[in-house]
Protein backbone atom coordinates (compact mmCIF):
# COMPACT_ATOMS: atom_id res chain seq x y z
CA UNK A 1 0.00 0.00 0.00
CA UNK A 2 1.08 3.49 -0.99
CA UNK A 3 2.45 5.12 1.93
CA UNK A 4 2.73 8.88 0.06
CA UNK A 5 -1.33 8.87 -0.80
CA UNK A 6 -0.20 10.30 -4.28
CA UNK A 7 -2.40 7.82 -6.00
CA UNK A 8 -5.22 8.20 -3.75
CA UNK A 9 -5.16 11.67 -4.39
CA UNK A 10 -5.17 11.94 -7.49
CA UNK A 11 -7.91 9.78 -7.83
CA UNK A 12 -10.01 11.72 -5.39
CA UNK A 13 -9.29 15.37 -7.48
CA UNK A 14 -10.41 13.53 -10.63
CA UNK A 15 -13.41 11.87 -8.94
CA UNK A 16 -14.48 15.16 -7.11
CA UNK A 17 -14.21 16.91 -10.56
CA UNK A 18 -16.82 14.10 -12.11
CA UNK A 19 -18.79 14.95 -9.26
CA UNK A 20 -18.90 18.11 -9.17
CA UNK A 21 -19.82 17.97 -12.87
CA UNK A 22 -22.53 15.24 -12.53
CA UNK A 23 -24.17 17.89 -9.79
CA UNK A 24 -24.39 20.55 -12.43
CA UNK A 25 -25.95 18.50 -14.90
CA UNK A 26 -28.16 16.88 -12.27
CA UNK A 27 -29.08 20.72 -11.78
CA UNK A 28 -30.26 21.24 -15.54
CA UNK A 29 -31.98 18.08 -15.42
CA UNK A 30 -34.29 19.60 -13.03
CA UNK A 31 -33.90 19.39 -9.07
CA UNK A 32 -36.17 17.95 -6.80
CA UNK A 33 -36.08 18.40 -2.93
CA UNK A 34 -37.23 16.38 0.15
CA UNK A 35 -37.30 17.62 3.82
CA UNK A 36 -34.34 15.36 5.95
CA UNK A 37 -34.37 17.00 9.26
CA UNK A 38 -35.66 20.51 10.49
CA UNK A 39 -33.45 22.90 8.43
CA UNK A 40 -32.17 19.89 6.47
CA UNK A 41 -32.90 19.05 2.93
CA UNK A 42 -31.83 16.22 0.07
CA UNK A 43 -32.04 16.53 -3.56
CA UNK A 44 -32.20 14.12 -6.00
CA UNK A 45 -28.59 15.53 -6.68
CA UNK A 46 -27.10 14.70 -3.67
CA UNK A 47 -28.33 11.33 -3.79
CA UNK A 48 -27.07 10.57 -7.33
CA UNK A 49 -23.39 12.38 -6.60
CA UNK A 50 -22.71 10.31 -3.59
CA UNK A 51 -24.25 6.95 -5.82
CA UNK A 52 -21.58 7.90 -7.87
CA UNK A 53 -18.75 8.51 -5.67
CA UNK A 54 -19.08 5.53 -3.59
CA UNK A 55 -19.78 3.38 -7.17
CA UNK A 56 -16.37 4.47 -8.50
CA UNK A 57 -14.59 4.61 -5.03
CA UNK A 58 -15.32 1.02 -4.16
CA UNK A 59 -14.77 -0.24 -7.49
CA UNK A 60 -10.95 1.18 -6.93
CA UNK A 61 -10.20 0.97 -3.34
CA UNK A 62 -12.61 -1.92 -2.53
CA UNK A 63 -10.85 -2.87 1.08
CA UNK A 64 -11.50 0.72 1.89
CA UNK A 65 -14.48 1.93 4.06
CA UNK A 66 -17.09 4.19 2.48
CA UNK A 67 -18.96 6.86 4.59
CA UNK A 68 -21.43 9.04 3.28
CA UNK A 69 -23.78 12.17 4.27
CA UNK A 70 -26.65 10.38 2.37
CA UNK A 71 -25.74 6.46 2.57
CA UNK A 72 -24.42 6.32 5.95
CA UNK A 73 -21.71 4.12 6.37
CA UNK A 74 -20.31 1.03 5.01
CA UNK A 75 -16.79 1.04 6.67
CA UNK A 76 -17.02 -1.41 9.29
CA UNK A 77 -13.82 -1.34 10.95
CA UNK A 78 -11.57 -0.92 7.93
CA UNK A 79 -8.66 1.19 8.68
CA UNK A 80 -9.16 3.14 5.35
CA UNK A 81 -12.36 5.36 4.99
CA UNK A 82 -13.43 7.29 2.35
CA UNK A 83 -15.86 10.11 4.20
CA UNK A 84 -17.92 12.03 1.17
CA UNK A 85 -20.11 15.08 1.20
CA UNK A 86 -21.85 14.49 -2.74
CA UNK A 87 -23.19 18.41 -2.05
CA UNK A 88 -21.82 20.68 0.88
CA UNK A 89 -24.58 23.47 0.64
CA UNK A 90 -27.38 21.32 -0.16
CA UNK A 91 -29.93 24.39 1.06
CA UNK A 92 -27.81 26.90 -1.16
CA UNK A 93 -28.34 24.21 -3.95
CA UNK A 94 -32.30 24.20 -3.18
CA UNK A 95 -32.99 27.82 -3.42
CA UNK A 96 -30.61 27.88 -6.37
CA UNK A 97 -27.70 29.57 -4.97
CA UNK A 98 -24.20 28.52 -6.75
CA UNK A 99 -22.29 27.91 -3.99
CA UNK A 100 -21.69 24.23 -3.00
CA UNK A 101 -18.56 21.90 -2.51
CA UNK A 102 -17.96 18.32 -3.41
CA UNK A 103 -15.78 16.77 -0.23
CA UNK A 104 -13.87 13.92 -0.36
CA UNK A 105 -11.17 12.43 2.00
CA UNK A 106 -9.34 9.30 2.92
CA UNK A 107 -8.91 8.35 6.62
CA UNK A 108 -6.36 6.41 7.82
CA UNK A 109 -6.93 5.04 11.73
CA UNK A 110 -8.98 8.18 12.30
CA UNK A 111 -6.71 10.78 10.58
CA UNK A 112 -7.34 12.39 7.47
CA UNK A 113 -4.16 12.05 5.10
CA UNK A 114 -6.16 13.14 1.78
CA UNK A 115 -8.76 15.91 1.35
CA UNK A 116 -10.25 17.62 -1.57
CA UNK A 117 -13.02 20.20 -2.11
CA UNK A 118 -14.44 21.16 -5.06
CA UNK A 119 -16.48 24.22 -5.70
CA UNK A 120 -17.63 23.38 -9.22
CA UNK A 121 -19.67 26.44 -10.10
CA UNK A 122 -16.11 28.40 -10.19
CA UNK A 123 -13.79 25.32 -11.11
CA UNK A 124 -12.02 25.29 -7.92
CA UNK A 125 -9.74 22.61 -6.69
CA UNK A 126 -8.76 22.64 -3.57
CA UNK A 127 -6.61 19.44 -2.35
CA UNK A 128 -3.84 17.89 -0.19
CA UNK A 129 -2.22 14.81 1.01
CA UNK A 130 -0.19 14.56 4.41
CA UNK A 131 2.86 16.12 4.24
CA UNK A 132 2.32 17.30 0.62
CA UNK A 133 0.91 20.88 1.02
CA UNK A 134 -2.00 22.13 -0.53
CA UNK A 135 -3.04 23.41 -3.94
CA UNK A 136 -5.84 25.10 -5.38
CA UNK A 137 -6.33 24.48 -9.50
CA UNK A 138 -2.68 23.52 -9.01
CA UNK A 139 -0.77 26.17 -7.40
CA UNK A 140 0.47 25.88 -3.73
CA UNK A 141 -1.67 28.12 -1.32
CA UNK A 142 -0.64 28.88 2.42
CA UNK A 143 -2.67 30.48 4.67
CA UNK A 144 -2.83 34.50 5.70
CA UNK A 145 -0.44 36.17 8.03
CA UNK A 146 -2.70 38.58 9.50
CA UNK A 147 -2.12 38.16 13.27
CA UNK A 148 -4.69 40.80 14.60
CA UNK A 149 -8.22 39.78 14.86
CA UNK A 150 -9.56 43.01 14.73
CA UNK A 151 -8.65 43.15 10.89
CA UNK A 152 -9.40 40.02 9.65
CA UNK A 153 -12.74 37.63 8.37
CA UNK A 154 -13.77 34.67 9.90
CA UNK A 155 -16.27 32.02 8.58
CA UNK A 156 -18.85 31.23 11.48
CA UNK A 157 -22.93 30.14 11.20
CA UNK A 158 -25.18 31.37 13.94
CA UNK A 159 -26.95 29.18 16.06
CA UNK A 160 -29.60 29.69 18.63
CA UNK A 161 -27.42 28.36 21.45
CA UNK A 162 -24.54 30.18 20.71
CA UNK A 163 -25.22 33.62 19.51
CA UNK A 164 -23.19 34.73 22.21
CA UNK A 165 -20.21 33.08 20.68
CA UNK A 166 -20.70 34.37 16.96
CA UNK A 167 -21.66 37.79 18.71
CA UNK A 168 -18.53 38.13 20.36
CA UNK A 169 -16.41 37.06 17.26
CA UNK A 170 -18.57 39.71 15.32
CA UNK A 171 -17.26 42.73 17.86
CA UNK A 172 -13.98 41.21 17.90
CA UNK A 173 -13.02 40.60 13.55
CA UNK A 174 -13.21 43.08 10.55
CA UNK A 175 -16.27 40.89 9.51
CA UNK A 176 -18.20 37.46 9.78
CA UNK A 177 -18.95 35.61 6.69
CA UNK A 178 -21.32 32.58 6.13
CA UNK A 179 -20.97 30.29 3.31
CA UNK A 180 -23.79 27.73 4.03
CA UNK A 181 -20.98 24.93 2.71
CA UNK A 182 -18.61 24.38 5.68
CA UNK A 183 -15.81 22.59 3.26
CA UNK A 184 -15.48 25.14 1.05
CA UNK A 185 -15.03 28.05 3.92
CA UNK A 186 -12.44 25.69 5.18
CA UNK A 187 -10.75 26.02 1.55
CA UNK A 188 -10.83 28.99 2.04
CA UNK A 189 -9.08 29.28 5.18
CA UNK A 190 -6.56 27.20 3.92
CA UNK A 191 -5.40 29.64 0.76
CA UNK A 192 -5.88 32.61 2.29
CA UNK A 193 -8.68 34.50 1.59
CA UNK A 194 -10.89 33.71 5.26
CA UNK A 195 -8.50 34.26 7.91
CA UNK A 196 -10.49 31.90 10.78
CA UNK A 197 -13.53 29.92 11.23
CA UNK A 198 -16.03 27.96 13.69
CA UNK A 199 -18.77 25.88 13.77
CA UNK A 200 -20.90 24.05 16.13
CA UNK A 201 -23.05 20.69 14.97
CA UNK A 202 -20.84 19.63 12.20
CA UNK A 203 -20.36 15.97 11.52
CA UNK A 204 -17.04 14.01 9.92
CA UNK A 205 -17.95 15.04 6.25
CA UNK A 206 -18.25 18.44 6.70
CA UNK A 207 -14.80 18.36 7.96
CA UNK A 208 -12.55 15.61 7.35
CA UNK A 209 -11.11 17.06 3.90
CA UNK A 210 -11.20 20.68 5.04
CA UNK A 211 -9.24 19.95 8.22
CA UNK A 212 -6.16 18.42 6.31
CA UNK A 213 -6.27 21.31 3.87
CA UNK A 214 -6.43 24.49 6.96
CA UNK A 215 -3.44 21.81 8.86
CA UNK A 216 -1.34 21.49 5.36
CA UNK A 217 -1.34 25.05 4.81
CA UNK A 218 -0.11 25.89 7.88
CA UNK A 219 -3.03 26.70 10.32
CA UNK A 220 -3.77 25.43 13.28
CA UNK A 221 -7.73 23.15 13.48
CA UNK A 222 -8.85 22.19 17.16
CA UNK A 223 -12.13 22.04 19.35
CA UNK A 224 -13.15 24.87 21.29
CA UNK A 225 -10.82 24.30 24.35
CA UNK A 226 -7.44 24.57 21.80
CA UNK A 227 -7.97 20.52 22.37
CA UNK A 228 -7.28 18.30 19.03
CA UNK A 229 -10.47 18.05 16.67
CA UNK A 230 -11.40 14.18 15.54
CA UNK A 231 -14.29 14.91 13.76
CA UNK A 232 -16.85 13.98 16.66
CA UNK A 233 -16.45 17.00 18.81
CA UNK A 234 -19.51 19.76 19.03
CA UNK A 235 -17.62 22.57 17.70
CA UNK A 236 -14.66 22.92 15.15
CA UNK A 237 -12.01 25.87 14.69
CA UNK A 238 -9.76 26.73 12.33
CA UNK A 239 -7.54 29.38 11.61
CA UNK A 240 -4.31 30.65 10.56
CA UNK A 241 -2.92 29.70 13.20
CA UNK A 242 -1.75 33.29 14.46
CA UNK A 243 -5.05 34.30 15.14
CA UNK A 244 -5.99 31.23 16.75
CA UNK A 245 -5.09 31.77 20.66
CA UNK A 246 -7.59 35.13 20.10
CA UNK A 247 -10.29 33.24 18.07
CA UNK A 248 -10.76 30.41 20.69
CA UNK A 249 -10.65 33.39 23.76
CA UNK A 250 -13.87 34.82 22.12
CA UNK A 251 -15.66 31.86 22.23
CA UNK A 252 -15.16 31.78 25.63
CA UNK A 253 -18.60 32.66 27.19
Amino acid sequence: MSTSFEHELHRAEALAKEAGALAIEECKNGLSVDPKGVDDLVTNVDIAVEKFLKERLAGEFPDDGLVGEETGSQAGDAPRKWIIDPVDGTLNLAHGVPLTSVSVALEVDGHPVVGVVYHPWMNELFSARRGGGVHANGEAVRVSKRNKLAMSLVAAKPTRPHLAQFSNVARASRDIRRFGTAALELAYVACGRLDGFFEYGLQPWDTAAGQLLVEEAGGTVSNDDGGPFNGEQPCMVASNGILHAALLAELKV
